[in-house]
């Protein structure tokens, strides 16, 4: 299975997406990383500010995913049991569950990710 979807990947690099709407858990740990190390570590619950401002970012951007099988290293990442939101700069790389796999979308964004002040 993972085969096959690899193969529609390379085969569909320009398809695009809308961002699932059911990616936002009750809570995520946020990691910082400088240079591959975590430098800051919190969990950031449904309604704090970094949390309403990753979710109001992603809900603005919400069109124009592509799947990708890129590795990224992470700046800022927002992870759960079921997805991870990696912000690097501009871009954004969404790695989710769906129906037991997981799929992995990213786009470049009009602006960064939201980081706490």
């Amino acid at each position: 299975m993972f085969m096959l979807k690899a193969i529609l990947m390379m085969i569909f690099p320009f398809y695009r997406i809308n961002l699932p709407p059911n990616i936002y858990p009750q809570s995520f740990t946020y990691s910082e990383y400088d240079h591959g190390v975590v430098v800051n570590k919190k969990i950031v619950a449904h309604g704090d500010v970094l949390y309403v401002a990753l979710r109001d970012q992603l809900k603005k951007e919400s069109s124009g995913w592509k799947y990708d099988i890129t590795t990224y290293a992470p700046q800022y990442l927002f992870s759960s049991d079921l997805v991870k939101i990696n912000c690097t700069g501009k871009m954004v790389v969404i790695n989710y569950e769906q129906d037991g796999s997981w799929l992995q979308i990213s786009k470049e964004a009009r602006k960064p990710c939201p980081a706490p002040k």
